[in-house]
């Protein structure tokens, strides 16, 4: 039982610092090619960065056991892990929403535009600064954290808050994709959101977010 406690705040954790890297990176990064503040959020009421939280959970997960290797394996070991799971989650996303946040067809070295070798080494970077760096800052904030009553029924609020916000972002996500496709107002919740959460609400803010036709 302990066991699966420990899992539990591992993976709320991980997704809040990965989710929040995620943003903070993606912001910075458009600024820099852009000049200009982009939101660059991935939830509807919150900032986190699922594909990064899912990621960072992953790669955790996966490289662990690797943390005592020659870095050179954990890098490749990093790219294929990130690569792997950038494509499949860009599957993911076309298939059930119809939607797609990033296009890396216009580089080159992509593959189907879902993942480039640019990004697919950048992976491979996080991942070893994960590993040697991060891991154990993280492991010190969770052993501190865990054994803290207060810390542990605020990351309980945190899961609560994350399944609610993530739950209605699938579900706005997917009428918007169905609005733009031309599907009508099926049920009474359709017809709210598209009431009170029109396109241009939408895409104000998600603005990267893409129909995928």
């Amino acid at each position: 039982m302990e066991r699966i406690d420990k899992l539990m705040y591992h993976a709320i954790l991980l997704f809040v610092i990965g989710g929040l890297f995620g943003y903070f990176f993606e912001t910075l990064e458009q600024l820099v090619k852009t000049g200009k503040i982009v939101n660059r959020q991935g939830l509807w009421f919150s900032v986190f960065k699922p594909i990064y939280g899912i990621g960072l959970i992953l790669l955790t997960i996966l490289l662990f056991k690797l943390k005592d290797k020659n870095i050179f394996i954990i890098f490749i070991a990093g790219v294929i892990i990130g690569a792997t799971f950038e494509y499949i989650a860009s599957l993911f996303q076309e298939y059930v929403f119809h939607t797609k946040s990033w296009d890396y067809s216009k580089m080159s070295a992509n593959l189907d535009g879902r993942i480039n070798l640019l990004y697919s080494f950048a992976w491979g970077i996080l991942s070893l600064a994960w590993v040697k760096l991060g891991l154990p800052l993280y492991n010190k904030l969770f052993n501190f954290m865990y054994s803290n009553i207060y810390s542990k029924t605020f990351c309980i609020i945190i899961l609560a808050f994350l399944i609610f916000d993530i739950t209605f972002t699938c579900i706005i996500t997917k009428r918007y994709s169905d609005r733009k496709r031309g599907i009508q107002a099926s049920s009474n919740l359709d017809k709210y959101l598209d009431k009170y959460y029109k396109n241009s609400v939408f895409e104000k803010k998600f603005p990267n977010m893409k129909i995928k036709t």
